[in-house]
């Protein structure tokens, strides 16, 4: 059974096995992100007795999240090409990224943006394992549509608009405008992936709250019947998330048998591939000088030097009205159109646009990216990038010691790439925080496979993907995860 390999999974933690008992159980999920969450979710609601762990705590009623789990990742091995990534830092590990810790993990703060995956991506693993579920038509019946955020602000409108003139030459503006006010960029139609488009952006938001993950496990937790007693009853599934995944399946014996032995591990499975194929989609940024302050953020101070900010006083409250800024999160419209190295002739750049001056993650990228009100940034994101060189290793055999995460960015992929990019894109404008693949689902003849098509059975999140999805890998994630349910009843 699937509860053996928990035991071995979490030995490391004599608190955790003393405080719970884990006996009656039929499913044990680890991680509580965009794959662990709503699979606990579901298989509650099928009525089996699920224990969710997480190693975070729940921050929903926290209206300053305070969930950095302080995981560190270099973009390069090589010293001189990551001392010129203007967001390294020096006073910690190099290359700082967020990882949340807390319940709904990084959905708990990613910035909403809801788009559908291409076909592809899930023919993608069908062909690759020959199991016709994954296909792209029976797997949109898994799809909840996002809301569409209707832009009320007539200046940041107007200024919107701009945009579908800059599409001309791949179609004409008028279709441009005709899909940014009634079109839908998740609309269910094989000409959405090849066709470029423009589009509103489309976000998980309930009520102009954040709605995912949390949301979903505290709804099925909390229900009661009508006399009060619980509803639901809210092997191992590991959804540590694309860096704990690799790591808690290396600390359990299953990972390469060099690294495990050089840390003291007993080696249950010689599995190359796990902690290996990290992605990461390249994202770069064009920023717009606007002549005048943006009105969406007029007054908003976003409480920077302890100033109170009658924007957010306006989301709390109440009301039917538009409730400003804090409504999502400063997207507006997005963007969809072929690169020169496009493959199956898909829209393969996706450029959406926010209000701000958005430059990358980095430590005070907040208060840069809001504390002026007259900018406006257009983030170009490249899908299906081509390098699968980043590693996730142990550092030690410490469970609570983060592993050391190395992208080497721009290291595989196009042969002739050297002879394209310039340095001046590596230092100021590269970036990516969508990491996947560390774990990913191939066949039993692939030696760097570590999942099979039915996740059998270790693990669950993004780390499960062969190759990164989409643009936004969210929604394949929700949408995967739907389907994860049927696999392990």
């Amino acid at each position: 059974m699937l509860i053996n390999r928990l035991i071995g999974v979490l030995t490391f933690s004599a608190i955790l096995a003393s405080a719970i008992d884990l006996k009656g159980y039929k499913y044990i999920v680890v991680g509580s992100g965009g794959g662990g969450g709503p699979l606990a979710a579901r298989l509650a609601l099928a009525r089996h007795k699920t224990l969710l762990l997480e190693a975070g705590n729940d921050q929903g009623h926290n209206l300053n999240y305070t969930l950095a789990w302080n995981f560190y990742v270099r973009h390069y091995t090589d010293e001189a090409r990551q001392a010129r990534d203007f967001k390294t830092v020096y006073e910690t590990p190099d290359g700082r990224q967020y990882v949340a810790g807390a319940l709904g993990g990084c959905t708990a703060h990613n910035a909403l943006v809801a788009i559908y995956p291409y076909r592809s991506d899930f023919d993608y693993i069908a062909g690759l394992t020959g199991d016709s579920s994954w296909r792209a038509e029976n797997m949109r019946k898994y799809f909840t549509p996002p809301l569409r955020l209707v832009l009320q602000d007539t200046q940041l409108l107007s200024l919107v608009l701009g945009g579908a003139f800059a599409l001309n030459n791949e179609t004409d503006p008028l279709t441009n405008i005709a899909s940014l006010i009634a079109g839908h960029v998740n609309v269910d139609n094989e000409t959405r992936d090849t066709t470029p488009a423009y589009y509103a952006l489309r976000f998980s938001i309930n009520d102009a709250k954040r709605n995912g993950p949390r949301e979903f496990i505290v709804s099925v937790r909390d229900a009661v019947n009508g006399d009060g007693s619980k509803k639901y009853p809210l092997d191992v599934i590991v959804a540590g998330g694309i860096y704990n995944s690799p790591q808690l399946l290396k600390l359990s014996g299953i990972g390469p048998a060099g690294e495990l032995k050089k840390h003291g591990t007993k080696v249950v499975v010689d599995l190359l591939g796990v902690g290996k194929n990290l992605q990461d989609q390249n994202e770069a940024m064009v920023q717009a000088h606007t002549p005048k302050d943006l009105s969406s953020l007029k007054g908003c101070t976003f409480e920077f030097y302890s100033q109170p900010d009658p924007c957010l006083a306006r989301w709390m409250e109440s009301g039917l009205g538009d409730r400003g800024i804090y409504s999502a999160s400063g997207g507006a419209a997005v963007m969809l159109y072929k690169s020169t190295a496009t493959t199956d002739n898909e829209v393969d750049i996706n450029m959406f646009g926010v209000i701000g001056n958005f430059r990358g993650y980095y430590l005070g990228h907040a208060y840069n990216t809001t504390t002026r009100h007259d900018w406006f940034t257009w983030s170009v994101l490249k899908a299906h990038p081509r390098n699968n060189a980043g590693t996730v290793t142990l550092r030690s055999a410490d469970p609570l010691d983060p592993p050391e995460i190395v992208f080497n960015y721009f290291d595989t992929g196009v042969g002739n790439y050297r002879a394209d990019l310039q340095a001046n894109l590596h230092k100021d404008t590269a970036l990516g925080h969508h990491a996947t693949c560390t774990c990913p689902i191939g066949t039993d003849d692939d030696p760097m496979a570590v999942l099979s098509s039915k996740f059998r059975v270790r693990g669950v999140h993004g780390s499960a993907f062969p190759r990164i999805p989409g643009t936004f890998p969210i929604v394949y994630l929700y949408t995967s995860g739907k389907s994860y349910r049927y696999d392990f009843e």
